[in-house]
């Protein structure tokens, strides 16, 4: 229930902000959402979480008794009713439901969310904290957290972790950010609103079909480019204090996504900048003279820089270790890539470029369409020139053009450089992860677009016909002409119905045999979560062949595990000690080949032992240590007698 509660709580301060501001629901939900994190990334700097939730919940009952206070003393029920009953309100809150509801059984099995996006929340739900201190079982500890608080705040209230809640809650996040193209409609139900609406939100999924069923942020960068400029475009023939405070919650929020977050904000300001020079020069001195507007400027300025130099003081304070410390790059490294480069940078360069441009199929987390960037290069001076035309400017059209292939082509060669010199040498030649990495950019320039499309051809009105307002009993009630108004519930219904059908495809495919395979752990899951999380449990798992296999078996069991400590990552190790290590996998994780005294210091750190599988082989070569005839699927504890090492069936009931 704590999703719900968490949802509904936060629901209701979206509708006070929105009611005291005189502004739409979906125009503050994102930065509502972003002031939240705010709140509690503060007190976690303090290591208390906990408290930050308290105090946002104490700010949420203050302003929701101002906005009741307010209403009841102006008898304003209409203008309130018009925000909670507005068609995007509506839908905004059945979504949010919905979601729950779909993601309550999901499960993760990604490589990266079962070693950061997921693991890093079920730490914070252990220990109200940081992902990344003490006791917690998480291995990136220097990543910033912004989508990690916003995911623990929706599972504050429960006594059990819900991995699926961590969708729903993303979720809410993703549309939170698109919805806003709605306001060029001014919040109206029609059916041009409705099909540009849905089309803006499931564009993404062109590039990203995954974008919804997962919590890795590379697509939310994306929307998070887009948002910045969405939030331009509606405000840009009045731009006041809102706008830029607006804008500067969301760059706090992008920059503590991901540590390109701040790439992302310079991208989408720099959007701004090209779409105020070129064609909203007149609005450039009115908005300077306010005083206010320049203070906001400088809020704006203030909460990058808080992003980012509180957490570099927070790492330095704590010691936090990192998770990633391969790189090569140095001045001279980069002089000499560019002058002689050796032949494993020429291989990844004609790889990455061949890729970049020309485009492929790609598997990893799900099938991509990688869309070869000469055509992204095509789409956007196309799109451009016609809106250019359509607006009569030129200047708006070559400079758009020529903005979006720069920051796409920039945003290449700042991962080609990763590629050289801080991958480990086997994902380089692979150019792995570049579908996924290349999207955040990809997605963030097409919706740019698709605003840009939607503001100038679709003509949004004022007054949408398929709406009339109707005071009844104070409320401002919602009659809708016949026609559209089936043609409205039918649109819903069928995106509503096919929205459900692909998710639950999608879970049948991808997670259900996740499931299946999660039976292998059925005791391992039972055991160690009567364990205390001070506890630590060596894992001792049968050989596979494949290193790949074996790697992710032991990313599984530490999720599995956490909060309990488990084998397979040694304490204070890098994802990648040496670029050309083979397995991406630090520790020791057990092996046949051990002697018996080998496997005795191997699992000397520990105070329990886990045996997944048993076999002749394995009783020849370690029964010697144990009371009894070693069992499989049994935990044993450590214990000393006669000063050898001697496992023993461990009693936790």
């Amino acid at each position: 229930m704590s999703y719900y509660l968490v949802f509904l709580i936060v629901f209701v301060f979206w509708i006070s902000i929105a009611y005291l501001l005189k502004e739409s629901l979906v125009r503050v939900s994102a930065p509502a959402n972003f002031f939240m994190t705010f709140v509690l990334y503060t007190f976690g700097l303090f290591k208390r979480l906990d408290i930050g939730m308290y105090v946002f919940f104490a700010i949420v009952s203050l302003i929701t008794v101002i906005a009741a206070t307010v209403c009841i003393k102006n008898k304003d029920i209409k203008s309130l009713g018009k925000i909670v009953f507005s068609p995007v309100s509506i839908l905004f809150f059945v979504a949010g439901i919905f979601l729950g509801l779909v993601f309550t059984n999901m499960m993760s099995y990604h490589w990266d969310e079962m070693t950061h996006w997921a693991l890093v929340v079920k730490n914070m739900f252990e220990y109200d904290n940081f992902g990344n201190l003490g006791d917690t079982t998480t291995m990136f500890n220097q990543y910033v957290p912004a989508t990690g608080v916003f995911m623990y705040a929706f599972q504050f209230f429960g006594d059990t972790f819900i991995n699926g809640h961590l969708y729903a809650a993303f979720d809410v996040l993703l549309f939170s950010m698109m919805l806003p193209i709605t306001e060029l409609f001014k919040n109206k139900l029609s059916l041009r609103a409705i099909i540009a609406t849905l089309a803006f939100m499931l564009w993404p999924c062109v590039l990203k079909f995954t974008l919804y069923c997962e919590l890795l942020v590379d697509g939310l960068l994306g929307v998070s480019l887009a948002y910045l400029y969405l939030t331009y475009i509606t405000d840009k023939n009045n731009p006041d204090y809102f706008t830029i405070l607006t804008l500067a919650l969301g760059a706090f929020f992008i920059t503590q996504i991901k540590s390109t977050g701040i790439v992302m904000v310079i991208f989408g300001i720099l959007y701004i900048t090209v779409d105020v020079l070129t064609r909203n020069r007149e609005k450039i001195t009115p908005f300077i003279k306010k005083k206010s507007n320049i203070a906001m400027m400088a809020l704006f300025v203030f909460m990058i820089v808080f992003a980012k130099v509180s957490w570099s003081m927070y790492i330095d304070a704590n010691d936090v270790r990192a998770g990633w410390d391969s790189s090569e790059l140095t001045m001279g490294n980069l002089i000499k890539y560019i002058t002689e480069p050796d032949e494993f940078q020429q291989t990844v360069t004609q790889r990455f470029f061949k890729t970049f441009f020309i485009g492929k199929f790609y598997y990893e987390y799900g099938a991509y369409l990688q869309i070869p960037q000469i055509l992204m290069f095509a789409i956007v001076g196309t799109v451009s020139f016609l809106l250019a035309r359509k607006m009569k400017n030129k200047a708006f059209g070559i400079a758009n053009t020529v903005y979006s292939i720069v920051i796409i082509f920039g945003f290449g060669i700042a991962m080609l450089i990763l590629y050289i010199f801080s991958f480990s040498y086997r994902e380089s030649l692979e150019i792995a992860a570049y579908p996924r990495y290349m999207s955040a950019m990809t997605i963030g320039v097409m919706l740019v677009l698709a605003t840009q499309i939607i503001e100038v051809f679709v003509k949004p009105v004022e007054n949408a016909k398929a709406l009339e307002e109707v005071e009844w009993k104070g409320i401002t009630e919602y009659r809708y002409g016949v026609k559209k108004l089936v043609i409205a519930t039918i649109a819903y219904l069928v995106v509503a119905a096919s929205f459900t059908a692909g998710l639950n495809a999608y879970i049948e495919q991808n997670v259900l045999p996740v499931k299946v395979a999660y039976g292998s752990y059925k005791e391992w899951i039972e055991i160690t979560a009567k364990l205390d999380d001070t506890d630590s449990v060596y894992y001792a798992m049968h050989d596979y062949e494949e290193d790949d296999v074996y790697v992710r078996r032991y990313i599984k069991i530490r999720f599995f595990c956490t909060p309990t400590r488990c084998s397979g990552f040694t304490e204070g190790g890098s994802y990648a000690s040496g670029r050309d290590t083979k397995i991406f996998l630090t520790g020791n994780p057990f092996s046949m080949t051990f002697s018996a005294e080998k496997f005795e210091e191997e699992t000397a750190p520990y105070k329990y032992l886990f045996i997944d599988k048993v076999s002749r082989k394995f009783i020849e070569q370690y029964g010697s240590l144990f009371e009894e005839t070693p069992k499989a699927k049994v935990l044993y504890l450590r214990t000393e007698k006669d000063g050898k090492t001697v496992f023993t069936e461990a009693d936790i009931d």
